[in-house]
């Protein structure tokens, strides 16, 4: 299958879109939010899930926040906090050009909303995976099987918000 020019130019635009939108969404929001606040967010979010199934643990502020539980103590750092996929997900929203930017900013809404839901619960639900699992079983789902669930969500909202966007 052979891309015609102008498909390929508007592949560009987009990619080039994103990169230079989540340039300066990642340097303003560095300005204007310490990341430590939102990784105490999260892990308050994820703090109160896990209080609701009867396993609140203290949250410690130190360089990187800290979730403490008896015989276990969880750092939320800020690859933990999902902000580099939600940034990511903003600036492809913003980068679809042919979507008005009315509907461009409800679809960053939600992804806010999604993000806020979603991330808390992933972290309750690692670490609720090292109090009932084996470590390897708990490192796997981590590692591997939560970073493809991120992934998932980002490629699903994007999806849903363009279909829901382009229709007018």
């Amino acid at each position: 299958m052979k891309l015609s020019k102008k498909a390929l130019l508007k592949a560009t635009e987009f990619l080039l879109g994103i990169a230079s939108i989540y340039l300066i969404l990642s340097i303003s929001i560095g300005f204007l939010v310490p990341i430590q606040a939102i990784e105490l967010m999260h892990a308050s979010l994820a703090n109160g899930i896990l209080g609701a199934l009867g396993s609140q643990g203290k949250i410690v502020e130190d360089e990187n926040i800290l979730m403490v539980f008896p015989g276990l103590t969880a750092e939320i750092n800020e690859l933990c906090t999902g902000l580099i996929e939600f940034l990511l997900l903003a600036s492809m929203m913003l980068a679809s050009w042919e979507i008005k930017l009315n509907k461009r900013l409800k679809g960053i809404l939600l992804a806010l909303i999604v993000w806020l839901a979603v991330n808390p619960l992933r972290i309750a639900l690692t670490i609720m995976q090292l109090f009932n699992a084996s470590i390897e079983f708990a490192v796997l789902t981590h590692d591997v099987l939560f970073r493809v669930s991120l992934f998932i969500v980002i490629v699903l909202t994007y999806f849903f918000w363009l279909e829901w966007a382009r229709k007018d």
